[in-house]
């Protein structure tokens, strides 16, 4: 094979430094193997089944916090109890004061200032869509205190509100009343008062809407809404726009793919692994979507169908907690996890090496190739002190268009077989018969779950080429 010379099995060196920044980069363009996946959780205690209600990370107290919501299907019992989950169970958290029962607020945590703020929505109506409340709350992990800024949005059942962590500043976009007023303005609180902020451009006006903070890009992402005319349900539609805010203006993204038009979803933002995370719609969307900064992509589906559960990032248990929703079953009570899967640290030797001098070298493992971690691969019963080379491969099928495994007979080394594609070659120090050889896995999630092989060689004089083979071993990082 012409492709399979002396010289390129043979090709120049790296380091191991070398070997682990190019792990590092062909890592991050491959796809994502940690991807998320959905577990049911069985705590003692349950805030009652709800829908509609509100959501928010507390960063300073490390819990989930949710408020309000409703809990039957003509929308008269709305609630205004506060619960936070600790990771393990839920707790109902009491306040001397708190807000007046109501569904589909907006909540977003303050980082600055250590509290949560509310704003607005629906109180209890016997008529859809209930009355438009435009009231300012801030919880700071004892009680809810009422705030009476001098300037405030219209009342609104808001169409999406967020903590923007650059500018330290809670935004709240759009918002309005079906068949009544849409928005499309731009608010920010400041601690004391809201303050409109004018934009060149803007989404169309809409409510039921989702804005997160995507930390990774520095700007908030908002997806979809619903506009509905005076007339009715006739002329309801949806958005399926992408939209991101810099503190200035907004700007539409042009992503390959949307994740379809949808209203009343949830999205939250899973800072582990650097992703937007969508889930659900108001009329029967199931599926969960991930936006990269660039698309959007589908990924696991809920095993149950919900629509407008709280859905939020929990910081401290590395996961998005789903609560709540609307089920063919009826109203849900459930607690859903959706979180990168573990992926466990894996090295298998494959394959035989060939004869040499001392007998047949074996290639193994010394430990498990984990995200930032040293791993070690030893490489034992060599000829002493002979020069030692370890290949490293994203293949064990083919290389330079040949196919693997390959015999190696054809290169005057009978009875050796080539397992690994070379990809990266690293010279070992071959002390007294045993090469060791250490690569600093970077702590990188993209890296979770890649599958790489290795391979080794030692001169030894036994063939017409001069070299040996050990056996091959498949290594996959894990978290």
């Amino acid at each position: 094979m012409n492709s399979l010379t002396p010289r390129s099995f043979g090709s120049t060196p790296t380091t191991p430094a070398a070997i682990a920044l190019g792990i590092a980069l062909l890592g991050a363009g491959a796809p994502l193997q940690a991807q998320a996946a959905w577990t049911l959780q069985a705590p003692q205690h349950r805030p009652p089944a709800r829908a509609y209600a509100a959501s928010t990370f507390d960063a300073t107290r490390g819990e989930v916090l949710v408020f309000g919501g409703w809990s039957d299907a003509n929308g008269i019992t709305m609630r205004n109890d506060t619960w936070a989950w600790d990771g393990l169970d839920w707790h109902e958290r009491q306040s001397p004061s708190t807000p007046s029962a109501r569904s589909s607020p907006g909540l977003a945590f303050d980082r600055n200032r250590g509290r949560a703020v509310l704003f607005g929505g629906t109180g209890p109506s016997t008529s859809y869509p209930g009355i438009p409340l435009g009231d300012t709350w801030e919880w700071d992990g004892v009680a809810w205190l009422a705030r009476t800024p001098v300037h405030a949005p219209a009342p609104r059942l808001p169409g999406a509100m967020a903590y923007d962590e650059t500018r330290g500043e809670v935004v709240l976009f759009g918002g309005g009343i079906a068949y009544g007023p849409h928005y499309n303005d731009t608010w920010v609180w400041n601690g004391t008062d809201w303050v409109q902020r004018v934009t060149a451009n803007a989404p169309s006006p809409r409510f039921a809407s989702a804005m997160v903070f995507d930390a990774a890009r520095g700007h908030l992402v908002l997806y979809g809404g619903r506009s509905e005319g005076l007339s009715g349900p006739g002329t309801m539609s949806r958005f399926l726009d992408t939209w991101t805010h810099d503190g200035v203006d907004w700007t539409r993204r042009s992503p390959a793919h949307d994740a379809q038009d949808r209203d009343f979803h949830q999205m939250t933002y899973d800072r582990r692994r650097q992703r937007v995370v969508l889930f659900g719609s108001a009329y029967y969307l199931y599926d969960t979507r991930e936006w990269n900064g660039v698309d959007w992509y589908g990924s696991n589906n809920c095993p149950v169908e919900l629509v407008s559960p709280t859905f939020v990032y929990d910081e401290v248990r590395d996961a998005c907690v789903l609560t709540g929703g609307i089920g063919l079953g009826g109203w849900s009570d459930q607690t859903w996890l959706y979180r990168k899967t573990v992926l466990f640290a894996a090295f298998t030797p494959f394959g035989q090496g060939c004869p040499g001098s001392l007998g047949v070298p074996v290639l193994d493992a010394a430990n498990q190739p984990r995200l930032g971690s040293l791993f070690d691969v030893v490489c034992s019963n060599l000829p002493a002190d002979r020069t030692t080379m370890l290949w490293l491969g994203f293949s064990r099928t083919g290389w330079n268009g040949a196919p693997l495994p390959l015999d190696l007979s054809q290169l005057g080394m009978p009875g050796c077989t080539l397992f690994v594609s070379g990809d990266l070659v690293a010279n070992l120090l071959n002390w007294q018969g045993t090469a060791h050889w250490h690569l600093a896995i970077p702590n990188s999630q993209s890296l979770a779950g890649l599958q790489t092989y290795v391979q080794a060689a030692v001169v030894d004089r036994v063939n017409a080429l001069g070299l040996v083979v050990t056996n091959a071993g498949a290594m996959r990082i894990g978290n």
